[in-house]
């Protein structure tokens, strides 16, 4: 596997109106992630207000954040999820 920098990932951002359960169960179904890691990876978005997924590919990524995002529209929630080419860091933070 690519070193971290270079390997594609699911960004999620926190909002105040998503629910946890909405996070942990759409992020098992849609980035095939267990219970226990989706819930670790819901507590640091929430914490850190948005969290990367690393994942294989940028099609990948660009499929499981528009399947959170799909899914989370259509239950009422704004949550915000985007691809990015690497887990290196996002364009708005340089």
């Amino acid at each position: 596997m690519p070193p971290e920098s270079v390997v594609p990932a699911v960004e999620l951002m926190n909002d105040q109106v998503t629910t946890f359960e909405f996070v942990r169960d759409a992020l098992c179904e849609h980035a095939a992630l267990d219970v226990s890691a989706a819930a670790a990876f819901a507590v640091a978005v929430h914490e850190r207000g948005r969290e990367r997924i690393p994942v294989g590919s940028l099609a990948e990524a660009e499929r499981v954040a528009g399947a959170l995002v799909e899914g989370a529209r259509a239950a009422g929630y704004p949550l915000q999820a985007r691809a990015i080419p690497s887990t290196g860091p996002a364009a708005d933070d340089v």
